[in-house]
């Protein structure tokens, strides 16, 4: 109070929100508020007067008799300077050290902090809902859906277009050969243009509507079961290092197993057509990858 609010913040406009009656001295105006609601407006001269004043300073002098009777005929400033030599002497941190050391004798200090809760196990199937109605419902995803496919199918295209005209080389035509081979590598790289784009704006739709919920929650939690009993630095870590997953890697991931979805299935389009019997090697291949998968997610 001396060092910060008094001193270093001498020359600027201070609000202070307390029910601390020993800092009204030091306010040049005094608001009252009850149940949301301004009841009274004044100085410390002023509020010296009212009952409900009067009431408090009682109830403060039964929880703190070593100071005597605490509502004396006294001024704003003569109070400033006796609060500011009580905190200069100590005699407020001894207050406070017995207190505690008696709380602690009588096991009434107990930890009201709870520890951080994290889920363990598969994630569930409601999250990936939740997720994906975030970044713009099925219809976004449907989208990507289809450009991965047509992605896929221009670099498909592109390579059997090589081999076709590695297979009928001839020097008129190679001009031909080489547009038709670029049209399919522009082709591929406006649909990635246009994947990234809608990848980036889902991202920021996402983490947009996530930090808007998580502000409305926190103004929603009541101070006695969510504020004083979860530290602010798991609060900060969800405003920030939460956020930040989900702007870099929320929507990359779900797009590279989109991605590797689609190519893998494209793989086994290509190779059954051209090799049937190599589709009789799907089945072990699955089985085998289900098996690293959960073996990679309990480790």
């Amino acid at each position: 109070m001396k060092n910060c609010i008094i001193k270093h913040l001498s020359n600027k406009t201070r609000i202070l929100v307390t029910h601390a009656l020993q800092y009204v001295p030091f306010a040049n105006r005094i608001f009252y508020l009850n149940k949301g609601e301004l009841k009274w407006v004044g100085t410390y001269e002023e509020i010296k007067e009212q009952d409900f004043f009067k009431s408090f300073y009682e109830k403060m002098s039964r929880q703190n008799s070593s100071e005597g009777p605490m509502l004396e005929k006294k001024t704003s400033q003569e109070r400033r300077d006796e609060f500011l030599r009580r905190e200069s002497s100590g005699d407020i941190d001894n207050n406070i050290a017995k207190n505690g050391k008696n709380n602690l004798n009588t096991g009434e200090i107990k930890k009201i902090t709870k520890e951080e809760i994290q889920e363990q196990g598969n994630v569930k199937l409601s999250v990936y809902k939740d997720f994906l109605l975030k970044i713009g419902g099925f219809c976004i995803i449907l989208v990507m859906v289809v450009l991965m496919i047509i992605m896929d199918l221009s670099r498909s295209a592109q390579d059997l277009w090589l081999g076709y005209w590695t297979e009928h080389q001839e020097p008129s035509k190679n001009m031909f050969f080489f547009l038709i081979y670029s049209l399919f590598g522009i082709a591929g790289c406006a649909f990635i243009f246009c994947k990234l784009k809608i990848q980036s704006n889902s991202n920021i739709r996402a983490s947009r509507t996530l930090h808007k919920e998580m502000v409305e929650s926190i103004i929603r939690a009541p101070i006695s079961t969510f504020h004083e009993t979860v530290p602010i630095s798991q609060i900060l870590n969800r405003f920030s290092s939460d956020i930040n997953s989900v702007d870099r890697g929320g929507m990359d991931i779900f797009s590279n197993i989109l991605s590797s979805a689609i190519s893998f299935v494209t793989c086994i389009g290509i190779c059954g057509y051209y090799e049937p019997y190599s589709l009789l090697t799907i089945p072990p291949i699955l089985f085998i990858g289900q098996k690293v998968s959960n073996f990679c997610r309990n480790s």
